[in-house]
């Protein structure tokens, strides 16, 4: 054979043997899945088409179900199954689905969930859209897989560029800035004034983007006092609401303020003269000394003066008040008491003549303070050296009410004339105050209808003393009609003349200001005001009806 038959013929003989092996090893030629779920096989038995054209058949994919569905975070952190996280209005969280087996066929996502609360793109970041709850269910090969909820909260990230707003007492207006984290962040602001109740601040809110501009404006402070008011900042307008901060307005005290004192009735008004200053106390404080002349009373006790320090009668300050006020009351029915007396046979010049006269001696300092005050002395001898309350003692006195603590027989010097079941309230009255607004209203009537005034004050460290009382002669006022300062004399006081304090409303309750001390807190509190009443009206009712 020629080299050219033998090249043929090796040629065919290669030919023929590669047909043969190709038709016997029919799966050399399968296909590899390109959605990742690994390689498959023809359905069997099948090497060609139906239609027995020769070909090879079409290979078809083995399907791989989804088994499972977790959720991770951007950090590829687990999240539990029913798991709620916070998220802020405006602020985003990426869920990660990690889905087995990782060779499934079908590894579509779906995200389900409420369109109002929060949104949700193709690769899964979640964006907080209103406040409230919000559950997102995660879908995968046609089945809710997994789900994870959402508590949308108010975002209240916001800075201040000032911690406090300061003043002049004058007409004036100023800026707090305030930034907010993203537009989404929010928060509720009020205005707190620290006395309870007010009208000197106006306020307005401007924004723009993420900057709000708290614009206020504060009126003229016509008190002798600074005053203050808070721009409150809290997460919502609701009674659960988180306080975010409280920028304080402080104002300054008007220096020279123009100031009205009204005087219990029956006070003869002091000349310039009669107040004086003290170097070691406030430049505020002021003192009347008594002399004869003077019209208010100021039983003190004797145990505080050098002559008569030896007398225990420290804890009966609720004693020398009253001596006060029915010292007053008697002068006010000076008239009245006359024609009672007249009427009932009583002698002048006896002992129980002296109990209607109710002597009192002012202006001879610590030596005649032991005769000054007869009626203080009555109860010296008729109580032991300790506490009581003004209602007792004036019961005691004028209605002849007896009290458990009593050492004597109560004088009830009108018990016939005020001896109803409820006359005592035509006499004397005491009241709790808790409010400015309280406290203004008590006084301010009693200064109308003519009564006398007594107040309960309550010294915040003082717990030997934990009460006391002290008796007001005169009331200073504002020009926009607030009470400032009050006159009062104090049984507790070495000296005898009646001096003023402050008063201040912290948190709307009324404080006493000590003027004695340059640098007091006031923080002793106001907490019953009490009113003696002159009853001249119904006094002398009685006595035309009785004559």
């Amino acid at each position: 054979m020629n080299k050219k038959r033998i090249l043929y013929a090796g040629l065919f003989g290669a030919l023929t043997a590669l047909i043969v092996l190709l038709a016997g090893c029919p799966n050399s030629l399968a296909k590899t899945n390109p959605s990742g779920g690994g390689t498959v096989k023809p359905h069997s038995g099948q090497g060609q088409n139906p239609d027995n054209s020769g070909q090879p058949a079409p290979f078809i994919p083995k399907y791989v179900p989804v088994t499972e569905v977790v959720l991770h975070d951007v950090n590829d952190e687990l999240i539990e199954e029913d798991t709620t996280l916070p998220v802020k209005l405006g602020e985003q969280f990426q869920l990660k689905p990690v889905i087995k087996p990782e060779n499934a066929t079908n590894k579509e996502v779906e995200y389900k969930y409420e369109e109002n609360l929060v949104s949700v793109t193709e690769d899964g970041l979640v964006t907080g859209k209103k406040k409230g709850p919000a559950t997102v269910n995660v879908w995968v090969d046609g089945k809710k897989r997994t789900s994870i909820g959402f508590q949308i909260k108010d975002d209240s990230s916001v800075t201040f560029d000032k911690t406090e707003i300061k003043t002049d007492y004058q007409t004036e207006s100023a800026s707090a800035v305030i930034t907010k984290k993203t537009t989404h962040s929010k928060y509720f602001y009020s205005l707190r004034y620290a006395d309870g109740k007010g009208d000197w601040v106006e306020h307005t809110s401007v924004s723009a983007g993420n900057i709000d501009t708290i614009t206020v404006k504060l009126k003229e402070n016509k008190s002798l006092f600074e005053r203050r008011a808070y721009l409150v900042f809290k997460t919502d307008n609701t009674d659960k609401a988180k306080l975010i901060r409280e920028i304080p307005i402080i104002q300054k005290a008007h220096p020279k303020p123009v100031l009205t004192t009204k005087w219990i009735h029956g006070i003869t008004e002091p000349l310039d003269g009669d107040l004086k200053p003290e170097a070691a106390a406030s430049p505020l404080y002021r003192k009347w000394e008594e002399t004869a002349s003077t019209k208010w009373f100021n039983a003190r006790k004797l145990c505080y003066t050098e002559k008569f320090k030896a007398v225990q009668d420290n804890q009966m300050c609720w004693a020398m008040s009253t001596a006060d006020l029915i010292h007053w009351w008697m002068r006010e029915n000076k008239d009245n008491l006359a024609r009672y007396v007249q009427k009932k046979g009583i002698i002048a010049g006896t002992e129980e003549y002296k109990i209607y006269a109710g002597e009192y001696k002012g202006g001879s300092g610590d030596a005649g303070e032991g005769e000054k005050s007869s009626v203080a002395n009555v109860f010296r001898k008729s109580f032991p050296n300790t506490g009581a309350d003004l209602n007792t003692a004036v019961n005691w006195y004028l209605r002849g009410n007896t009290s458990p603590l009593q050492k004597e027989a109560p004088p009830g010097i009108v018990k016939d004339v005020f001896g109803g079941q409820d006359d005592l309230t035509k006499l004397i009255i005491s009241r709790a105050v808790k409010t400015k607004a309280e406290f203004e209203q008590m006084i301010k009537e009693a200064l109308k209808e003519g009564h006398a005034i007594a107040v309960i004050i309550k010294p915040v460290k003082n717990v030997l003393d934990p009460l006391h009382v002290v008796t007001v002669w005169g009331v200073v006022f504002d020009e926009d009609n607030n009470i400032v300062e009050l006159w009062n004399s104090d049984s507790n006081d070495a000296y005898s003349h009646i001096v003023k304090f402050g008063v201040h409303y912290p948190g709307g309750v009324p404080h006493k200001i000590n003027y004695g001390a340059k640098n007091d807190k006031g923080d002793t509190r106001i907490e019953e005001v009490i009113i003696m009443k002159s009853a001249k009206k119904e006094f002398e009712e009685w006595l035309d009806a009785h004559p």
